[in-house]
Order: C-alpha cells, then sequence, then structure tokens
C-alpha cells in the first residue's frame, strides 16, 4: 500500500489521481447526457429538417419546371388552335367573298338583261308611238290636201307649217 500513499502524478497520490479520474468520468458522463446528447439530438434535428426542406425545394422546383412545361405546351397548343382558327376564318371569309361577287354578277347580269328588255320595250312603244305620229301627220297633209288644190307657193307654206308643227312637237316632247 505504500504504493497507493506514494505521490506519483503531479504531487497527488493515487487514491487522490483516482478520485479526480472517477469526478472526471462523472463529469464528462454529466456533460455526455446534459450536453452532447441533447446538441447531437438537436442537431440531428436539423440536419432531417434541412434535407426535408431540400427535398421540399427539389419537389417545388420539379412541380414548377413540370408546370412551366405544361403552361408552354398548354401556349403552343393555343398558338396553334389559333393560327388554325385564322386560317379556318380567312378560307370562310374567301368563300363569303366569291360567293358575293358570284351574286353580284347575277345581279349585275339580271339588272343588265332587265335594262334591255325595258330599253327594247320603250323601243318598241316610241316606234309605235311615232308610227301613230306619221299615220296622223299623213292623215292631216291628206286632209288639207284634198280641201284645197295646192299652188307651189302654197305648197311650201305647207312644208313650212309641217316643220314648224315637227319642231314644235319636239321641244314639248
Amino acid at each position: 500500500m505504500e504504493f497507493l500513499s506514494k505521490d506519483i502524478i503531479l504531487g497527488l497520490s493515487v487514491q487522490e489521481f483516482l478520485l479526480h479520474l472517477f469526478n472526471f468520468a462523472i463529469l464528462v458522463t454529466a456533460l455526455y447526457f446534459l450536453l452532447y446528447k441533447p446538441v447531437r439530438k438537436f442537431m440531428a434535428k436539423r440536419d432531417f429538417e434541412y434535407s426535408k426542406a431540400e427535398q421540399e425545394y427539389q419537389a417545388a422546383l420539379k412541380g414548377k419546371l413540370e408546370s412551366n412545361e405544361e403552361s408552354e405546351k398548354i401556349l403552343n397548343d393555343a398558338r396553334e388552335e389559333a393560327v388554325s382558327i385564322a386560317e379556318e376564318a380567312h378560307a370562310l371569309a374567301m368563300v363569303q367573298t366569291q360567293e358575293v361577287l358570284e351574286s353580284a354578277k347575277e345581279e349585275a347580269k339580271d339588272i343588265l338583261v332587265k335594262a334591255k328588255e325595258d330599253s327594247r320595250i320603250i323601243y318598241d312603244k316610241e316606234k309605235q308611238d311615232l308610227y301613230y305620229s306619221i299615220s296622223d301627220l299623213a292623215v292631216n297633209i291628206s286632209q288639207k290636201l284634198i280641201e284645197r288644190e295646192l299652188n307651189e307657193k302654197d305648197n311650201d307654206l305647207f312644208i313650212e307649217n309641217i316643220i314648224k308643227d315637227l319642231e314644235g312637237g319636239e321641244d314639248n316632247a
């Protein structure tokens, strides 16, 4: 036991050294349970939360990219549909334009035919009126010739009167 009573380390006896070693072990154990374990648990929890947040971020980023791709697809589809609708509208407008032009041509032909027919009717009426006028004129001339015999002077006067009557008739028409 003499060994236990001797100063070995830093002027401490073995018994004091063992007591200090035991106290140190208790202190380390206490610090382990009081500090290290909670800090380690806190760090593990924080790592888990960070990894969870990173996963959520990656999922959100992936969702955003998918959403962007989907919106681009929808936008492209809408553009294609708009172009298709515009082309259909243009084609329909061209068809309607052709129909309107053909209808206008038909109307113009109908109007021209009607105008020709109307002018022919008016021409026939005027021709008939002229025939009746000449007939009346011939009857008038005959009546005047029969009523008296004409000499050359009377004949000239008669022709002048007829010309005046004709000119007067044209002014009235």
